[in-house]
C-alpha cells in the first residue's frame, strides 16, 4: 500500500550542515582500551570459524555490549554519522583486522551485501587494469566518487593504510539536503537497479516515511534523467 510522500522540512538531530558542528570532535567515538581487548578476545574466540560464518552471538562481549549499542543509537537515531578511532590497525594483519572489524560491525546490524558479487565485506584498495585503465568500481579505483549513498541503513569504513596523497571524504545529510530543501519536481522518483532484479516488485522511492523515520537513497547514476524526458534511470508512476 502506498504511502505519502514526505514533504515537510525535518528538523531532528539528523538535518545538520557542517557549520553545525564547531570542530570533528563532535562527531568522534573513541573505542576504549577495554573495548579493543574484548575485541581482540573476540578474534582469539572465533579463530577457528570461518569469518563469514561468525553472527552476533559470537561477538557479543561484557565490555563492548553497551558502548557499541550507544554507537548504534547515534547513528539511527541521532546524528547518523560517526568517526571511530582506536581500532589497533597497527598491531595486527589484514587478515585479523577483518575479522576484528567484522566483529565490530555486527554490533551495528545484520551486514548485507554491497555489491552484484554478494560480498559483505571488500578492500577498498587501488587496482590498475592494463594500459593503465582505472576499474569502474568504486572500491578498485582512485577516481573520485560523486557524493551518493550506498543501499543500506549503515555504512562503514576502517582505514588501515592512508592513501600517501588525497582520499579526502565528504559527507552531507541526506534528510537536511534532500528534504530539508524539498524540490517537488523529486516527489515522483524511484530507483531503478543496474544490472539486475529488484528485490520487491515496486520501485523504491528516493524518500522514504516510516514509523516517524525518513529514509534517503540518492545516487546521481541511479537517478540521472529523472528530469528529462528519458526514463530509463527513474520513472515516474501516473
Amino acid at each position: 500500500m502506498p504511502t505519502a510522500i514526505h514533504t515537510a522540512q525535518v528538523s531532528d538531530s539528523m538535518a545538520w550542515t557542517g557549520a553545525d558542528f564547531t570542530s570533528k570532535e563532535e562527531l568522534c567515538f573513541d573505542l576504549s582500551a577495554r573495548n579493543v581487548a574484548a575485541l581482540e578476545s573476540i578474534l582469539v574466540r572465533t579463530a577457528a570459524r570461518d569469518r563469514d560464518d561468525i553472527t552476533f552471538d559470537d561477538v557479543r562481549h561484557p565490555d563492548l555490549d553497551d558502548d557499541l549499542a550507544r554507537l548504534y543509537r547515534d547513528l539511527m537515531f541521532g546524528k547518523g554519522l560517526a568517526c571511530v578511532r582506536g581500532f589497533p590497525v597497527e598491531q595486527h594483519s589484514v587478515e585479523d583486522l577483518e575479522r576484528i572489524y567484522w566483529a565490530f560491525c555486527w554490533h551495528l546490524g545484520y551486514p548485507v551485501s554491497n555489491n552484484s558479487f554478494g560480498d559483505r565485506l571488500v578492500r577498498v584498495q587501488e587496482e590498475i587494469l592494463p594500459n593503465g585503465v582505472q576499474p569502474a568500481r568504486g572500491t578498485k579505483s582512485s577516481a573520485e566518487l560523486a557524493m551518493h549513498n550506498d543501499a543500506a541503513d549503515i555504512l562503514s569504513l576502517l582505514c588501515v593504510y592512508p592513501a600517501l596523497s588525497g582520499g579526502e571524504s565528504q559527507f552531507a545529510s541526506g534528510p537536511r539536503r534532500t528534504i530539508g530543501s524539498w524540490r517537488s519536481d523529486l516527489t515522483c522518483c524511484r530507483f531503478f537497479t543496474r544490472g539486475s532484479r529488484t528485490i520487491v516488485a515496486a520501485s523504491s522511492p528516493m524518500t522514504s516515511p516510516m514509523s516517524r523515520r525518513t529514509t534517503c537513497r540518492c545516487s546521481r547514476r541511479s537517478t540521472a534523467g529523472s528530469a528529462s524526458t528519458s526514463r530509463t534511470a527513474a520513472s515516474c508512476p501516473r
